[in-house]
């Protein structure tokens, strides 16, 4: 859908700083997850530290932000979904810092599974959404 959100936009270059950025923050994130699991797999039962949480955590919060980024563009709304995705894993990053790290990802995990479950819940027997970019060129005819 991006690229039909670029072809509706007024000028081709005016969604590619947004789109670059939210790319490399869902890329960071991304890595910032794996980072985090690999400790996970190294780590699972000792006492997690603060870095280990940041990771764990940080990395699903970096990638949603990067996705409300691409989501903005394209869509040209916020999501709802996402910013409770990020409040609740912000919500759990307390309580889990007295854990493991594998009690950490599976926290993690649950906060992400909810996020997927509930885009799925309000995209079931809809057609797929067109991308409505916030400025638009008229088409040409």
């Amino acid at each position: 859908m991006l690229p039909e959100a670029v072809d509706l936009a007024e000028t081709r270059s005016e969604p590619a700083r947004p789109v670059g950025r939210a790319h490399v923050l869902m890329v960071l994130g991304i890595v910032l997850v794996a980072a985090g699991y690999e400790i996970v797999v190294t780590n699972p039962v000792d006492h997690v530290r603060p870095a280990w949480l940041a990771a764990t955590l940080g990395g699903p919060v970096v990638y949603i932000v990067g996705r409300i980024g691409l989501e903005r563009v394209v869509f040209n709304r916020l999501s709802r979904r996402r910013l409770i995705g990020i409040a609740a894993l912000a919500a759990v990053a307390l309580p889990l810092a007295f854990t493991t790290p594998l009690i950490v990802a599976t926290g993690a995990l649950a906060v992400l599974l909810g996020m997927a479950l509930a885009d799925a819940r309000q995209a079931r027997d809809r057609p797929p959404e067109a991308p409505s970019p916030a400025t638009t060129r008229p088409k040409r005819t």
